[in-house]
């Protein structure tokens, strides 16, 4: 319901960043600048299916307590995996099941996300099972500082489908997290500094340090820009950088430290736009919105010279851009994403943390990760209490063998796929919502295999119920 959430405040041209203290990082959350008064049928739309938006209501009211449980599940199968998943690995069938909780007030936050999950016919095992704890966070608000500690959800960007750097499809990541925001008469300004580390197995360096930097400004509610960087370093059996050359590398060791043995660090960055354009009506059509955005990354920083001065720049780039039309209660969306490049690799590669921007094998940014270009179509139409959603995206993956300076060795065939899907959900159901959906994909050169053809499918049904919620003096 992220892209419910983001089609409203945009519709009503709210003035609002995401990442900010004002919204609390989280689409399901929604708080705003300068509150605008929604159309009844869209409060109820928003109401239904994230019960935190009371906060925005009585948000105002000086040291309110307030507290909300919710419920969800789903029951999937199929050979399909889905997309955007936060690392979740489904088997052939699947139950998921959770609970949703937070509880706030002017200078706290807490917020809990335990999960069941049970699933048939699983990569090594017929049965297999667990219970992750997906997000646990503290908050503590000062004036317009706000700090963060745990697991929390992430994702920075303008993207529809997917972003450069931290995108939805990655498990959060236990970290702490500094956040500054402010309205002034320049506009909306944001910033946030994060630093933890990635938990799980990996073949390279175990539990290597991550951090993380966004600054966004919105002049207006027209305009947006951003800066988002992630940088690796460190983990265990590894040195640890500077804190100058954590922010700005100076000293590559790529021909300097054959044996790795020196602090080393990876990073990747990436900038932003988006515009925002009020419509007013076609044909007798309401047209509310036209947004238009597009994000440049670059992997690693490297160090160049103008004379004596060092000057950092980025290799290896990659593009997204797309854009959408708002036009009554339905949305039509296009994004494409190119991850490829003729001598650095996105995400995976570097000289001493192989893996990468990587997590469960799940990278920490565009959910089809690097070496892929991808194009993704979705028209979505938000009814009350009826709302579906249609999507085709096509994905091209390259299979590398090695890269070096002089270039980016591939297999001969690349592998193909066609996606299509529907969705239908239903709301309100008792404050929640109720839904389902199917997904079909045509696979060619699976595993870069030269002429093979594969048909894949998914189904499934998804619920979500607030249990309670109670504000308190």
């Amino acid at each position: 319901m992220d892209a419910m959430v983001d089609k409203l405040r945009r519709d009503a041209e709210e003035h609002v960043l995401w990442g900010t203290p004002g919204d609390e990082s989280r689409p399901r959350t929604v708080f705003v600048a300068q509150q605008t008064e929604l159309p009844a049928a869209l409060r109820i739309r928003l109401q239904s299916s994230y019960p935190s938006y009371r906060r925005a209501q009585i948000g105002s009211e000086r040291g309110a307590f307030q507290w909300n449980v919710r419920e969800w599940g789903g029951l999937a199968g199929g050979t399909l995996q889905p997309v955007n998943a936060r690392g979740d690995h489904e088997g052939l069938v699947a139950w998921r099941a959770g609970v949703e909780f937070e509880a706030y007030s002017d200078h706290f936050e807490i917020r809990l996300g335990p999960e069941l999950r049970l699933d048939a016919g699983c990569s090594e095992d017929l049965v297999c099972g667990s219970a992750p704890l997906t997000e646990a966070m503290l908050a503590v608000n000062v004036g317009g500082f706000r700090l963060d500690f745990g697991s929390e959800q992430r994702e920075t960007g303008p993207g529809a489908r997917g972003n450069l750097v931290l995108g939805r499809s990655i498990r959060p990541w236990p970290a702490g997290t500094i956040h500054y925001a402010r309205d002034s008469k320049f506009g909306l300004l944001a910033a946030e500094m994060g630093i933890g580390w990635l938990p799980g197995e990996r073949t390279d360096v175990m539990n290597p340090g991550l951090m993380h930097m966004d600054f966004r400004w919105s002049p207006s509610a027209l305009l947006e820009f951003g800066l988002t960087r992630a940088t690796m370093f460190g983990g265990e059996g590894r040195p640890l950088p500077t804190v100058f050359d954590l922010i700005l590398p100076s000293q590559p060791h790529v021909s300097g430290d054959p044996d790795k043995i020196l602090a080393d660090s990876n990073e990747i960055a990436a900038v932003d736009a988006r515009f925002d354009l009020p419509l007013g009506r076609w044909w007798g059509i309401p047209v509310q919105r036209l947004s238009l955005w597009y994000q440049y990354g670059g992997e690693d920083l490297i160090m160049s010279e103008l004379g004596p001065i060092p000057v950092p720049s980025l290799g290896g780039p990659a593009n997204l851009y797309g854009g959408s039309l708002s036009f009554g209660e339905m949305e039509l969306t296009i994004e494409r994403a190119q991850l490829m490049d003729d001598t650095f690799r996105w995400y995976t590669g570097h000289r001493v943390y192989h893996e990468g921007f990587v997590r469960d094998g799940q990278a920490i940014g565009h959910p089809h990760g690097g070496d892929a270009d991808s194009f993704w179509l979705e028209w979505a139409y938000y009814g009350s209490p009826l709302g579906m959603s249609v999507h085709v995206e096509k994905v091209r993956k390259v299979g590398v063998v090695s890269a070096n300076p002089g270039g980016v060795f591939t297999l001969a065939t690349d592998e193909s796929s066609l996606r299509g899907g529907v969705r239908f959900w239903m709301l309100p159901i008792r404050g929640g919502h109720i839904g389902v959906g199917y997904s079909v994909q045509r696979l060619e050169g699976e595993g870069f295999i030269p002429g093979a053809l594969s048909w894949h499918h998914r189904g499934g049904v998804e619920m979500t119920r607030p249990l309670r919620s109670m504000p308190r003096r």
